[in-house]
């Protein structure tokens, strides 16, 4: 069982992607002049005790705000996330691992807590939203290593191939509404509108509290 108050989970973000359509890192983007990467590191932190920045762009990263980081490069290349888990998943120190990307301005700990919760005992826990699985926003058991590497056996297998060979216990959109109720949480940094939406929410959300 995880107990909550000792954080005894790894928290992983993924910060290995191209960027192809932003066109820059988007990990050192900012939102109220805070980078991207800074404000998923601080969200794990209060859920996780122990976090690993997976990718090649942030290698010299050690702390952000106090908080100690390892960084893992990818074991391979062109392999996207499925890689990225393997790679972090592999040298985590906890059974459980809580996975994010680096482009989530708004990623809540709370939302991370419910999925953490309802891990003990899973191989996964994976929200939905809109019906369609969040892979590279949930928990994953350090135990399914094995079915990765069968995964990337597989041609063309991601994580939906992952998925497909796990017990996986998905979240419906409404619980998680419960907590964060317009899904900001899972709003990433895709393109320059992208970034300019997050930037008008933050602001808008300030002068509003």
């Amino acid at each position: 069982m995880i107990e909550m108050e000792d954080k005894n989970i790894t928290g992983i973000i993924l910060a290995g992607g191209k960027s192809s359509r932003l066109g820059r890192d988007k990990a050192r983007e900012t939102i109220g002049n805070v980078p991207l990467i800074q404000r998923v590191v601080m969200a794990l932190a209060e859920v996780s005790s122990e976090i690993i920045v997976v990718g090649s762009k942030l290698t010299n990263l050690t702390e952000i705000n106090g908080v100690n980081i390892r960084t893992v490069k990818d074991r391979a290349s062109n392999r996207g996330p499925l890689m990225g888990i393997y790679s972090g998943l592999s040298q985590a120190s906890y059974p459980y691992a809580c996975l994010v990307a680096c482009d989530l301005p708004f990623l809540d700990p709370a939302v991370l807590k419910l999925l953490i919760e309802l891990a003990p005992g899973r191989q996964a826990v994976v929200p939905l939203i809109q019906e369609i699985p969040q892979p590279t926003h949930a928990i994953y058991a350090r135990s399914i290593l094995p079915h990765i590497e069968e995964a990337l056996k597989t041609e063309g297998g991601g994580l939906r191939t992952l998925l497909d060979n796990l017990e996986v216990k998905y979240v419906a959109e409404a619980q998680i509404r419960e907590i964060d109720r317009d899904l900001r949480s899972f709003m990433n940094i895709n393109t320059e509108d992208d970034l300019k939406e997050a930037r008008r929410i933050y602001k808008t959300y300030r002068l509003s509290t």
